[in-house]
């Protein structure tokens, strides 16, 4: 991943040409690799040698920016603005052993110029113990954060750093900076004003990966305990050595400190996100106009979305598979969340809870191989949960959250145990059947006892079993059972029920109005439709519901006096309240449940 993206960052030599007389292409588009002239630096033996013990260059005396250049025959250091004049220089001739810059106690921006060539030891950069910062050359350039504020510059044998809080990009670069292993930056990374400058993570394993953006080119990603701060960038890319457990996507961030006007309505940042299938297989893309891309390592727990205020619409493109659920948000303002083409979410749950949810492709949570139509499953199916205000299955569109394995494989008895008696705490190995509701026989299971709750695992699935079946066990110790042989006599039983690992879908749409004004006009009008479609699941409900509220009159008083408006007085109201509640199901579709189904009008 990371020399591809080093082949489309570099076109030329890091250390020679004009950047400013290159042509540039933009929107994604690199140029084309030739990294000859780097070679040679990139191959030494310096690569893998870091923080060389260089002769000391400078050691700052106070607070200072900083600029090291080559200038003939010397490598100079001055201040920014005093470019006349160098604090330290020596000719490069003499150095042999790299040149090292020491910011000591202060806060020090040192800036490379492009015209420092790579010399023999290279050049080191310790930030001290004040907030110190980098700044980069006018030369498209690899950065590479490997420790804790600590890495290099194209490579080790060019520009080292340690104790450095912030690095900065040049303007008008096409800059990568990657992020290996254990590094971290404590301060802040910025690409520099325009140009195209990528961040890559990875080499790193994590259990949680968070992003949340501030601002069109800014904002901040969690790597467990490690937050990496960033600006001016554009893509970012973030692959973990494993799959984590849980990756949270948050828009909150863009919306404005305040996140209600005067009148206590949210406002917030407009955001068009789309979630689409990643450059490979183990990773996604989520992208919009409001924030920089970032693709990710796909999770195995959970993918949360979160976006925010404002008025947001969320896409959720064709093509994504994931072993994981998928939980939306809506959050204040209305929102809508668009589902395209394919989504397939292996035996996980997809929740979203948005104002309107529109389904125009085929979502599947079904355990299988094939199509979630007629496939056989594989494992057990997620739940379907769609809550909004206007909830739409569009025509051609298809729910599945079957499960049509045969045989007790298909079965779940961990969820509906019951223990009675005093049985003692042990497991209890090799427990056969006493009894049955059903034809099934010779199931066998293994049983744990703590403290009166008991944990199954099956042994022997037996024969004959379906669902619904109740399935009877007994303490072997039972005095009473063991005499009869009768198990209305025994005193010591365990109970498990046999269930279906099939998935329920919920369909529920309700909306509640209610104003305080003298006259109110109340309308709660959700809509749930469901038009040429395919639904199927374990139970499938389909509800929708509406109410108006009244709301009392000193309570909207103080309302009023807190927006400023105390001399707009609460006389006697005329309410004139409308609620409509209705699932509307047209066109050729149809709903099949291995349970029950259920719609519903509330109004």
């Amino acid at each position: 991943m990371l020399s591809h993206l080093i082949r489309r960052a570099f076109g030329r030599s890091l250390f020679s040409g004009n950047p400013r007389l290159r042509s540039r292409r933009r929107n994604g588009q690199r140029r084309n690799a030739d990294l000859r002239d780097r070679c040679a630096v990139l191959s030494q033996e310096l690569e893998r040698r870091l923080l060389l013990s260089a002769d000391p260059f400078f050691t700052a005396v106070r607070d200072s920016e900083l600029v090291l250049r080559a200038s003939g025959t010397e490598l100079q250091l001055f201040e920014a603005a005093h470019p006349e004049t160098p604090v330290a220089a020596r000719p490069l001739s003499a150095i042999s052993n790299g040149a090292r810059i020491d910011a000591a106690e202060h806060s020090v921006v040192l800036t490379i110029d492009s015209s420092v060539p790579v010399l023999p030891g290279g050049i080191e950069f310790d930030g001290g113990s004040g907030t110190s910062t980098l700044a980069g050359p006018s030369l498209d350039t690899l950065w590479t954060v490997d420790g804790f504020n600590r890495g290099y510059l194209s490579s080790p044998g060019f520009v080292r750093f340690q104790n450095v809080e912030n690095l900065q990009g040049a303007a008008d670069n096409d800059d990568v900076f990657q992020v290996l292993g254990n590094g971290a930056l404590s301060g802040l990374l910025h690409g520099g004003d325009r140009g195209f400058d990528t961040l890559v993570v990875e080499g790193m394993s994590v259990d949680h990966i968070g992003f949340s953006a501030s601002s069109p080119d800014a904002g901040t990603i969690t790597l467990d305990t490690t937050v990496i701060h960033y600006a001016g960038l554009e893509p970012i890319d973030i692959r973990t050595t494993n799959s984590p457990d849980s990756v949270e996507l948050d828009l909150g961030q863009l919306d404005p400190p305040d996140p209600f006007d005067e009148f206590g309505l949210p406002i917030g940042s407009n955001d068009s996100p789309t979630l689409t299938p990643g450059s490979d297989s183990g990773s996604l893309t989520f992208a919009g106009s409001t924030f920089e891309d970032v693709t990710f390592s796909k999770p195995i727990k959970d993918l949360r979305i979160l976006l925010g205020n404002g008025n947001d619409q969320l896409t959720i493109a064709s093509g994504i598979s994931l072993n994981a659920d998928l939980i939306v948000d809506g959050q204040n303002g209305q929102d809508s969340v668009v589902v395209n083409g394919t989504l397939t979410l292996n035996g996980a749950d997809l929740i979203v809870q948005a104002e309107d949810i529109t389904i125009f492709g085929q979502v599947s949570t079904r355990t299988m191989t094939g199509s979630p139509a007629t496939a056989n499953s594989t494992g057990p199916s997620g739940n379907i949960f769609l809550h909004g205000e206007d909830v739409e299955v569009s025509p051609g569109a298809a729910l599945y959250a079957q499960d049509n394995r045969t045989g007790i494989t298909s079965f779940s008895l961990q969820s509906a145990v019951q223990v009675q008696g005093d049985w003692e705490s042990k497991t209890y190995s090799g427990l056969k059947a006493a009894d049955t509701s059903g034809v099934g026989s010779e199931m066998v299971l293994d049983v744990t006892i703590s403290n009166g709750t008991a944990t199954v695992s099956v042994v022997s699935a037996g024969v004959g079993y379906a669902a619904g079946d109740t399935i009877t066990f007994v303490d072997p110790g039972d005095e009473e059972y063991s005499k009869s042989g009768k198990i209305e006599d025994a005193t010591k039983t365990i109970t498990v029920t046999v269930s279906k690992s099939a998935g329920n879908i919920w369909l529920y749409a309700s909306q509640t109005g209610g104003s305080s004004f003298d006259v109110d006009v109340r309308h709660a009008e959700p809509t749930l439709l469901v038009n040429g479609s395919t639904i199927h699941g374990d139970n499938v409900t389909l509800l929708a519901s509406a109410a108006t509220k009244n709301v009392d009159k000193s309570t909207a008083q103080q309302e009023l006096e807190d927006f400023l408006l105390k001399d707009l007085k609460i006389r006697a109201s005329l309410i004139v309240s409308e609620s409509i509640a209705e699932v509307g199901i047209t066109g050729t579709t149809r709903i099949t449940a291995d349970e029950n189904v259920t719609i519903q009008a509330n109004a």
